[in-house]
């Protein structure tokens, strides 16, 4: 394992590794912890500011699809941006089922598939990892 294929990339890479790194961290202790309380909703403001920040910074990352700034990943992006609002308000509204469903969706889609294609040969973080 070794930082430097990470630090030689953008500040926006690394920001967004960071904050995204964080969810990663968060992501299983929201969801093993007891819902509802004063820590489930701090770490909750923990992880969505996190999540959001890393869909945000990930805007700044050139896509390697042909030669568009975006690519496909970043919907994934603009799903957690404009997701993510919505299932806050509906915990705020005590809609738990709702605030569960966009959680777990806002997960897969941001930690899960995206974590995954971040992990896939020659990128930046299976550099870091696995050392290519």
């Amino acid at each position: 394992m070794s930082l430097e294929p990470l630090l030689s990339q953008s500040p926006a890479v690394i920001v967004h590794v960071i904050l995204m790194t964080g969810v990663t961290i968060l992501t299983p202790v929201m969801f093993l912890l007891p819902k509802g309380n004063r820590h489930h909703r701090l770490l909750g403001k923990a992880w969505a500011g996190m999540m959001m920040g890393g869909a945000v910074s990930s805007l700044f990352i050139s896509s390697d699809f042909y030669d568009w700034h975006f690519g496909p990943i970043h919907l994934l992006s603009f799903a957690i941006i404009f997701g993510l609002p919505g299932a806050l308000r509906e915990a705020r509204a005590g809609k738990w089922r709702a605030h569960r469903s966009g959680m777990i969706q806002m997960t897969i889609g941001g930690v899960v598939i995206a974590g995954g294609l971040a992990l896939m040969p020659t990128r930046t973080m299976n550099l870091v990892l696995f050392g290519g």
